[in-house]
């Protein structure tokens, strides 16, 4: 009897944690912005994670994701503390804790529980599917295939309009939905698998066709991305499987992943060497509606990296901090840096990246485990497959990590742990290699104080650089509304604010390293924004004589020499920076004609017009400032 109640109330407590996660989860998901409605998701997550704790399950036994979940929530909490736009950031943590929360449950979860909820999982990913290609604008927004802009165009034409925005959101991104959809796939053909093989061919025929909606649905959304991370994900599961049937001893298991690790390193080297890996990894949205390769981006992405090094820049922050500090925007240009470590290196710093770093070594020892596991249920295999093909699509795109879809990596996290739990056998040797780990952490440790040893300086530019940059940050982009730029220009932003404090940050990381990249380029970026020009042409005389010649120098050096009256090294400086010639057009107006400082705008359109003799608008800017300049 005292079973039974026992098991009733594990039950009972089960059904209130799905319950007030589901809540949470809905709140937290239909929310694109801030409002009150995520506070309470929050307290809901804060009752679910005590009613767990008092169930004595907080976390499955022998993940080893113990570590880098927690260094990567303390991570993000710190991010969320120092984020100019705090809510925003709140919004970002409220969804990771989600993942946690999520993971946790579905490991743990009682097997009813989790087989409807990858069900209910598959219905939504179908209801999506059918929806989105309803809503979705495809003449506004032409994709990448000609055929799937007819079936899209035939789609508006003759099928029925839906949107429900209040739910949903005004616009739902195509990688993002594809990405979503993507994850349904190996749902999908689990549930059809699992019901051949339990004789229940009712639920093999409504998973298959489910499954076929969602492909369909992802073949509308036109994402390259997806279909390759899909690809990828087959081919490894071809390859495990080939390994699990005739390479199964431990010595043909090594043998077959190593020799296929070989083949793999050949083909990439082959790839970058013979071809173009710019064309290869797919071009994005660039200045002027050119467009700019996935390359670029990461460059000024590592730039912003080395900008936040330690703390990162804050949740939620990179579309504008990118905007501001890389390319020298006044307002938002892209979203995420298509490249989910980097992103998260940008917006946690250091410290994040290595959470996830540490989180991935940990999944491919699950992936590891599972290749030598007989039988692996098939929700796992799902869930396995689903998280592989989101860590490959990670890699050339950020779809879950800033998007209201983030709690999904918990649900594939959840179900990828039931493909390689730890056995006890499992557990008895972690417990016996418990020591060796020690000794390994206690080696980085010295290995760390080392390199601080050696590399003092540097450590100490770094460091100090990172706070300058984020006091920077958060002094000007909370002062700073994109939205009303007409009015009140970055300039003046800039000539509002107290530098006292921010700019001593720097000073010091020059003391370190005079060469200090992000020193340099932000006390010449303060110094051009409040007239101080011979100080901005100092500094960036240092990184320019230093060989620094990427995106940001080039654009804040040509600034300098116009401000200096050297038009002829501007255009130097910007030959092959796609953003040159608009950003001298933008400054030659909003920094000089405004202000009534027509040489320096003369100088400007000169460059501009080095640099393309073809632009009349410069050739009538010209002409205009050599008018109020006179005789």
């Amino acid at each position: 009897m005292g079973t039974t109640a026992h098991s009733k109330a594990i039950s009972a407590s089960q059904f209130i944690q799905w319950e007030l996660l589901i809540v949470a989860l809905g709140l937290f998901t239909i929310r694109e912005k801030f409002d009150y409605w995520v506070i309470l998701g929050l307290v809901l997550l804060v009752i679910f994670f005590s009613v767990r704790i008092l169930s004595g399950k907080f976390w499955p036994r022998g993940t080893g994701l113990e570590g880098p979940v927690g260094l990567f929530v303390f991570s993000a909490a710190l991010a969320t503390w120092i984020s100019y736009d705090f809510s925003t950031a709140l919004l970002q943590f409220a969804r990771i804790l989600a993942v946690v929360a999520l993971f946790s449950l579905i490991a743990e979860g009682h097997p009813a529980f989790q087989s409807s909820l990858a069900a209910g999982f598959l219905a939504a990913a179908f209801l999506l599917a059918v929806y989105w290609p309803l809503q979705h604008d495809f003449s506004a927004s032409q994709g990448k295939f000609q055929i799937v802009d007819k079936i899209g165009g035939w789609i508006e034409t003759y099928g029925p309009e839906f949107k429900f925005e209040g739910l949903t959101g005004p616009f739902i991104h195509p990688n993002v939905a594809a990405a979503s959809l993507a994850l349904a796939i190996p749902f999908g053909i689990a549930f059809m698998i699992d019901g051949w093989q339990k004789s229940r061919i009712w639920i093999s025929v409504l998973a298959g066709l489910a499954t076929l909606v969602v492909a369909a649905g992802l073949l509308l959304t036109g994402s390259r991305g997806t279909w390759v991370s899909l690809a990828c994900t087959a081919l490894l599961f071809f390859l495990a499987w080939i390994q699990r049937r005739w390479f199964s001893t431990p010595e043909r298991k090594f043998a077959f992943w190593g020799a296929t690790l070989v083949i793999g390193l050949f083909a990439f080297f082959y790839l970058i060497t013979f071809f173009d890996l710019q064309r290869l990894l797919g071009t994005l949205p660039g200045p002027t509606g050119s467009v700019q390769s996935r390359l670029d981006l990461w460059r000024q992405g590592w730039g912003l990296a080395q900008d936040y090094f330690f703390t990162g820049s804050g949740l939620g922050t990179f579309w504008m901090v990118h905007a501001f500090y890389s390319i020298l925007l006044h307002v938002p240009f892209i979203a995420h840096t298509h490249n989910t470590f980097l992103e998260v290196w940008i917006e946690q710093g250091v410290l994040g990246a290595i959470a996830l770093l540490w989180g991935s070594v940990i999944l491919f020892l699950w992936c590891w485990r599972a290749l030598s596991r007989k039988p692996i249920p098939m929700l796992g295999i799902a869930g396995l497959l689903g998280f592989i093909s989101m860590f490959i699509h990670g890699m050339i795109d950020v779809v879950f990590y800033i998007e209201r879809t983030l709690p999904l990596v918990g649900f594939a996290l959840g179900y990828a742990w039931l493909a390689a739990p730890m056995t006890e056998a499992d557990l008895a040797g972690r417990s016996r290699s418990k020591q060796t780990g020690q000794i390994l952490v206690l080696a980085a440790c010295v290995v760390l104080a080392l390199s601080f040893f050696v590399y003092r300086n540097s450590f100490l530019s770094t460091l100090y650089a990172n706070l300058g940059a984020l006091s920077q940050t958060r002094a000007e982009l909370s002062a700073y509304d994109p939205s009303n730029f007409g009015k009140v220009s970055v300039d003046q932003t800039r000539q509002a604010i107290d530098y006292s404090s921010i700019t001593e940050h720097f000073e010091t990381a020059l003391s370190f390293d005079p060469l200090n990249q992000t020193a340099l380029q932000r006390l010449s970026l303060i110094a051009l924004s409040r007239g101080e020009y011979t100080d901005a042409w100092e500094a960036m005389q240092v990184a320019w004589d230093g060989n620094q010649r990427d995106i940001t120098t080039q654009l804040l050096y040509a600034d300098a020499a116009i401000a200096s009256g050297f038009p002829e090294k501007a255009a130097a400086a910007l030959q092959d920076n796609p953003w040159g010639e608009m950003h001298l057009m933008g400054n030659a107006w909003s920094r000089y004609w405004t202000q009534e400082d027509f040489q320096r705008a003369y100088y400007s359109y000169q460059a501009v017009l080095l640099l393309n003799p073809a632009n009349t608008d410069a050739q009538n800017q010209a002409a205009a400032a050599r008018e109020k300049l006179g005789p």
